[in-house]
């Protein structure tokens, strides 16, 4: 699924003009605060709690949760999901971490193949994605182009798209990627990058697919985190997603979101975002 150079040319151009308009708006604007050291809660940023077009609750991993009442919660995505943020909404320090974890429990739609999670920068190049289905990929680009597109590493032995629900981890420390599934099957592959990789977090983050891509996620999600730590990964099962016979720790799963904070919903794509004021007594939003 690798991008042609005119497909390319024009991805660059739309998300170019369309993170023009974001930053515009951002600038009036103060983003959600979030703790650089903590887990970056993509599902939170991108607004799932309130059931955008395309997204509705749906029973999650574990149907019986020790210490819970009923299932855990998810979200079931459909086509007509469209989701994007300005990267800067998940990391407002302005900083991606060179070393970190990818976190996601999901359920992909089966035999199906696309980018769950996309980050563009500013000139509109995709940085990172992670493409999940029959044979996942994990897309990395830093400042310097590298790795080249021949190199990103692609797990052929490993199927998630079968109607399954999956923990998957991604590490990805120095100059190597490692995925690990279901807790147990563990598989690493290089990642040639540059010594000091930066990914730009001016651009935009765009969830279930990638720009001009005719695939979209279709499927379940109860997680998906960014922690800046590529150890946590190794502990994805025992801290952040543990079995059905445990409680699930206080971390970003699918919970209510602060009630006192401007989000930025940008209409995807290429139209104006939308600002959401979202507190107890609207008259505030004007004071903010």
């Amino acid at each position: 699924m690798m991008e042609s150079p005119d497909t390319r040319g024009k991805a660059r151009g739309w998300v170019r003009v369309s993170t023009l308009l974001t930053l515009t708006w951002m600038s009036f604007l103060q983003v959600p605060s979030v703790t650089g050291a903590g887990p970056v809660d993509v599902l939170q940023t991108l607004d799932f709690h309130n059931l955008p077009n395309g997204i509705r609750k749906t029973p999650g991993f574990c149907k019986n949760r020790r210490n819970a009442q009923g299932a855990d919660v998810a979200f079931k995505v459909t086509k007509q999901a469209q989701l994007s943020a300005p990267t800067r909404q998940l990391f407002p320090g302005g900083q991606f971490p060179r070393d970190f974890s990818i976190l996601v429990t999901l359920k992909p739609k089966r035999n199906t193949q696309a980018f769950l999670l996309s980050i563009y920068n500013e000139q509109g190049v995709q940085q990172l994605g992670m493409e999940v289905g029959r044979s996942p990929v994990f897309v990395y680009e830093d400042q310097n182009g590298r790795p080249a597109p021949e190199d990103y590493p692609i797990f052929t032995k490993t199927n998630l798209a079968d109607n399954k629900w999956h923990r998957v981890a991604i590490s990805v420390q120095k100059n190597n990627v490692t995925m690990i599934v279901d807790c147990k099957k563990k598989t690493s592959q290089p990642l040639p990058r540059s010594n000091n990789p930066i990914v730009d977090t001016n651009g935009i983050t765009v969830f279930g697919t990638r720009i001009l891509d005719e695939e979209v996620y279709e499927g379940d999600i109860q997680q998906l985190l960014i922690v800046p730590d590529p150890r946590a990964a190794y502990d994805y099962c025992d801290y952040y997603s543990p079995d059905c016979n445990n409680p699930l720790p206080s971390l970003p799963q699918a919970q209510e979101p602060e009630r006192n904070q401007r989000r930025i919903l940008p209409s995807f794509p290429g139209v104006i975002p939308v600002i959401l004021c979202v507190i107890p007594d609207p008259e505030q939003c004007g004071q903010l």
